[in-house]
């Protein structure tokens, strides 16, 4: 595919690609201002979901959890590549072959287990849309703790031949060995497209659907028993169902944007 460049030519008849110099130096200023916004907001998410009222749900759990995931993704990410904008040197990622491996698989991890936490947390509200009278005892923090470590464990076993494929070259490049090339050019970009792209997308569809299904039957089911409900029961119920309302909506949000 070829590129158009706009160049300003000088009298000396040096050239200088305009477009280029354009999007680094917009790069130069938005990966900071992107990068201290995104840890200042997954901050006052995690802060939020600690709180007394919200740390006893799986699904406030998970939130706080992606908030450190994305806060790592933004850091090993845009941090690495501005270091790379302001001085090649300056990389972490190009320091050695330790830290072209190690923040490969880090990143990586990350990457995928941000994705994978939001299919967690449609799936953990699935359960309660549906099943609200066994979702309690179903989605607790306890189990939400253990499929965190059991997902963290998967992805990294997915994500831990880069310590193996990738290295820093006498070029200075962190990349993979030759003797890997069959398997980073043509099985590697399959496996990385349904893990982080392919297969989230169908689960949270699904999922997703299932839950604006379940709520349109909820919302039927419940404008019947408010008739025969008594006014201290239909209080409690308001503020549970307000609740459940709001992370429900905060999830289907997140969600969308996602998708």
């Amino acid at each position: 595919m070829s590129s158009v460049n706009l160049t300003i030519k000088s009298n000396d008849t040096t050239t200088i690609p305009l477009s280029s110099s354009l999007l680094r130096q917009i790069s130069f200023l938005l990966f900071p201002c992107m990068v201290l916004t995104g840890v200042i907001c997954n901050t006052l998410i995690f802060v939020i979901m600690r709180r007394r009222r919200m740390c006893h749900l799986s699904t406030c759990y998970y939130m706080g959890i992606l908030a450190i995931a994305d806060t790592c993704v933004l850091l090993l990410g845009l941090t690495v590549m501005w270091l790379y904008l302001l001085n090649r040197k300056w990389s972490l990622l190009l320091q050695s072959t330790y830290g072209c491996k190690i923040l490969s698989v880090l990143f990586y991890t990350v990457s995928d287990t941000s994705v994978w936490l939001v299919c967690m947390m449609s799936a953990d509200r699935c359960i309660a849309v549906t099943r609200p009278l066994h979702a309690s005892s179903i989605c607790t923090v306890r189990r939400a703790r253990i499929s965190v470590c059991i997902l963290v464990l998967c992805i990294l076993i997915i994500n831990i031949h880069f310590l193996f494929t990738h290295y820093l070259s006498s070029d200075n490049e962190c990349t993979s060995h030759e003797y890997y090339d069959f398997f980073i050019q043509r099985i590697w970009p399959w496996i990385d497209a349904a893990v982080y792209s392919a297969l989230p997308f169908i689960l949270l569809l699904t999922i997703n659907l299932i839950i604006v299904f379940s709520l349109f039957h909820a919302r039927r089911s419940t404008s019947n028993l408010r008739i025969y409900q008594s006014h201290r029961n239909r209080n409690k119920s308001k503020l549970s169902t307000s609740m459940s309302r709001k992370l429900t909506t905060m999830l289907l949000a997140v969600t969308v944007f996602f998708l």
